[in-house]
């Protein structure tokens, strides 16, 4: 269904994003992964297009409140099953755990013994507001769009997310992404500085957020 799906879209970016903070586990960008959803392609096809050893894949059942996650992890020449798992929630408010868990779970296979570091990286979620964390997604996904129009969309469910929680680290790094492609109508100089007033805010909260020092580096590359 149309907002199950949305949901599975959502976890597939926030799964992805989770597991990046694993060093030394290298991870397939989203947009790379997503050309393969409901593909007929054998795992083996897939591995060898991207250049991967093992995909993740899964489902997610919604019924009432009630959810069931259904994730498999595959060693992909071969087709064969590495591990497999079920996850089940009463409420999708329950969403940030099942990322936590799933990624921990994951990286235990890959990794084998996982260091304080990597516990702590997955454990940290930057909101225990559903609903700060549901606009921010939402706004992540306007953004994605890359118009004038979904910027704007962006920049307001971002706002809507911090009044929401204040503290939310990423709302501010998105906040700063929306003026970093001169797509506000305003000169390249005054929108750097509104990105870097974000950026700043963003990072004071957690100097570690990797989307916030992206878009420093981008914004550093691209001015003088």
């Amino acid at each position: 269904e149309k907002d199950q799906e949305y949901v599975c879209d959502r976890l597939t970016e926030e799964l992805l994003t989770h597991l990046l903070k694993i060093e030394g586990l290298p991870v397939i960008s989203r947009t790379s992964c997503m050309k393969y959803k409901g593909t007929k392609s054998s795992a083996k096809e897939i591995a060898e297009a991207l250049g991967v050893t093992n995909i993740l894949e899964g489902s997610i059942r919604k019924v009432g409140n009630h959810v069931r996650v259904t994730v498999q992890l595959i060693d992909a020449i071969p087709d064969k099953h590495m591990w497999a798992n079920d996850y089940d929630f009463e409420d999708l408010k329950d969403i940030f755990s099942l990322h936590t868990k799933v990624s921990t779970d994951v990286a235990s296979v890959l990794k084998g013994k996982l260091t304080k570091q990597d516990k702590a990286a997955l454990a940290s979620n930057y909101t225990v507001n559903p609903e700060a964390y549901r606009l921010y997604k939402r706004g992540r996904s306007f953004w994605a769009m890359r118009t004038v129009e979904t910027y704007d969309s962006a920049e307001h469910y971002y706002k809507r997310a911090i009044d929401l929680d204040p503290n939310y680290a990423l709302a501010y790094a998105g906040l700063a992404d929306c003026y970093i492609y001169g797509l506000q109508g305003m000169t390249n100089l005054d929108e750097v500085q509104v990105a870097k007033m974000y950026l700043s805010k963003a990072l004071a909260l957690d100097s570690t957020l990797w989307e916030a020092l992206t878009t420093k580096g981008f914004i550093e590359s691209h001015t003088e």
